[in-house]
């Protein structure tokens, strides 16, 4: 009896330490903020989706905040369809074609999640990105903030080349242009790496122009952030913009 009181008091004890775990619905476009600590590390938030509809959920810091943070995404039955923890440190994205109608969780965290170790304040979005269009301009703003960065989606129908035209503003910054390619997460949800196609990182002329061969069906993200400083800076500027084109 003494034994049986003894496992009892530690299975109620496990059950008190354990974290706390936030569900809540969240609309495709709405901007979520939490807070993880040692003892709330793990976020649930469920969405509603339809077969082949492309979503992206990302998950950043909010602020000053020392979180690295990870996302996870769920089916209906539970099954793990990708999780990712670092696409441009220190946000975390997940950008997928779902597979069904229904109902799916995301569950934001932390790096190492019970185990982890960050702690702070965090912004999640889970929305139907649009794609970059043929002709139409879009204009990236960058900062000295080596964790903020501009992204866009292309999206092609068709194989074949495509080409990004820029336009630098004149200022003392320069911006790195990526282009990745989202991974597939049908093949392996825990292999959440963006594969670099190309990218500039050199102080470019004020225009210029990109070509890459595409293949249809496949998620390409265009990611504008800092590449650095033109030689005779002042370092008086914090910011700039830089406008991207598709033909």
């Amino acid at each position: 009896m003494r034994l049986l009181k003894v496992v009892l008091f530690m299975a109620a004890l496990f059950v008190v330490v354990l974290p706390a775990m936030a569900q809540d619905e969240i609309e495709l476009g709405q901007e979520i903020e939490g807070e993880v600590t040692n003892r709330d590390y793990e976020f649930e938030y469920t969405f509603s989706g339809s077969e082949g509809q492309l979503i992206s959920i990302e998950m950043k810091p909010a602020g000053d905040s020392q979180l690295d943070p990870e996302v996870y995404l769920y089916d209906s039955e539970n099954e793990l369809l990708a999780v990712n923890d670092d696409f441009s440190y220190p946000s975390s994205l997940i950008l997928i074609n779902l597979p069904a109608d229904g109902e799916y969780t995301v569950v934001a965290s932390r790096n190492d999640g019970r185990s982890g170790s960050s702690e702070g304040e965090f912004v999640l979005t889970v929305r139907e990105p649009e794609a970059m269009e043929l002709g139409t301009e879009y204009e990236a703003t960058y900062t000295t903030d080596y964790s903020e960065s501009a992204v866009f989606l292309l999206a092609p129908t068709e194989d074949g080349p495509v080409t990004l035209t820029y336009v630098q503003d004149v200022t003392e910054l320069y911006p790195r242009i990526t282009v990745s390619t989202a991974p597939d997460w049908s093949e392996d949800p825990e292999f959440g790496y963006y594969s670099e196609v190309m990218s500039i990182s050199s102080a470019i002329s004020e225009k210029g122009s990109i070509s890459i061969n595409v293949q249809a069906g496949m998620v390409y993200l265009v990611e504008v952030e800092l590449g650095g400083y033109s030689p005779e800076t002042t370092y008086s500027e914090d910011e700039a913009t830089v406008t991207i084109s598709v033909g």
